[in-house]
């Protein structure tokens, strides 16, 4: 059988219970290699870790992130998105991840308070899963209350807007 595997995160990189359901529950190897396999990684680091386990060179691929779109709409202006998001009158610092613990949010937004001058942190989205939602709300209010600088959750409010991410990541 033909396999393409796209590994997003390893769970060995901080995700241990997963790993320990792996390694409870797989009789085979977590990441297997034969002549059908093919692996498709979205960083450099990713890749070279599993060329570094022996998997070939030639079932490595690398997709890289983020693709552009080509759509043929225009971007729109920077100062419009940095509106949107109240964001106007500082420089903008784009989290572009889900509010998950290992993530380190509100590391990212104590960094911007320790910076010089006021900064804006735009973090995208919020956690989901029920193992992080209690965190991204915690997160969420750490904004709100204004102990974390910048916005939470530009993603939806940007979608509300009628812009895009593609139009936050070029601004």
């Amino acid at each position: 059988q033909r396999l393409i595997l796209q590994i997003h995160d390893f769970p060995e990189c901080g995700r241990y219970d997963n790993l320990g359901r792996l390694r409870r529950s797989l009789a085979a190897p977590p990441y297997p290699s034969g002549p059908s396999v093919r692996y498709a990684l979205i960083n450099r680091r990713d890749l070279a870790v599993l060329g570094e386990a022996g998997i070939p060179g030639e079932h490595l691929h690398l997709l890289e992130n983020p693709l552009e779109t080509d759509d043929g709409r225009a971007a729109a202006p920077a100062v419009e998105v940095r509106r949107a998001l109240g964001l106007a009158d500082r420089p903008l610092l784009l989290y572009p991840v889900r509010c998950i613990r290992r993530k380190n949010v509100l590391e990212a937004a104590l960094l911007c308070r320790l910076l010089p001058g006021p900064a804006g942190l735009a973090v995208t989205l919020p956690g989901i899963s029920a193992e992080e939602r209690g965190y991204s709300r915690r997160v969420q209010r750490a904004f709100a209350r204004g102990w974390a600088p910048g916005v939470f959750g530009a993603g939806a409010l940007l979608q509300a807007r009628g812009l895009r991410l593609e139009d936050l990541f070029r601004a």
